[in-house]
């Protein structure tokens, strides 16, 4: 017998208990009004929750010194699914649908007449571009703000990169990636 949740009135799935198909061993399925919901083994006891309430992560700046295009390593924050990979600053998304992307840098000691590039990439690809001019004349600190509304397949991988400066980025966690679900779009 399936009971009704008045808050709820799909009858949801019982709890997860295993490893799903999707990234991160993550389940999904859409209800009747087309609202997708995901669940993961161990997270939340396996109950299922709405992905545009709960599908939320964040990873603050790391220490890297820029070569050319870099990509920014992340130090996680906030990722309850696990779906982020410091080690190359990935975040790799586990359903289809529209997501919010913001992600700000701070970037030190640019040199003068340098013009660093900040870029949101989706799978390797730019999404988004910024690039400042330094001609003060001295070395310079910028920072970067950027967002999108990123829309994504199952199992893209969103990153941000910097490039052209011959600065060095210092971990900061006022810096950061964010990647949230908002859906199907």
């Amino acid at each position: 017998m399936t009971l009704l949740d008045f808050a709820n009135w799909v009858p949801l799935p019982a709890p997860v208990t295993s490893a799903g198909p999707l990234t991160a061993g993550m389940w999904s399925f859409t209800d009747p009004s087309g609202e997708v919901w995901i669940a993961k083994q161990g997270v939340f006891s396996g109950q299922w929750r709405k992905a545009r309430d709960t599908l939320y992560v964040r990873g603050t700046q790391n220490t890297v010194t820029i070569s050319g295009l870099t990509t920014i390593p992340l130090v996680l924050s906030s990722d309850v699914y696990g779906l982020l990979t410091p080690a190359n600053g990935n975040i790799v998304v586990p359903i289809a649908g529209r997501y919010q992307v913001a992600g700000s840098i701070a970037v030190g000691a640019v040199p003068n007449a340098n013009g660093p590039i900040w870029q949101l990439q989706r799978n390797g690809v730019t999404s988004q571009l910024s690039q400042l001019f330094n001609g003060a004349g001295s070395a310079q600190a910028f920072t970067f703000c950027m967002s999108d509304a990123m829309p994504c397949a199952a199992g893209d991988a969103i990153r941000m990169c910097i490039g052209n400066t011959g600065g060095t980025i210092s971990a900061n966690t006022g810096c950061a990636l964010s990647v949230a679900y908002l859906g199907t779009g």
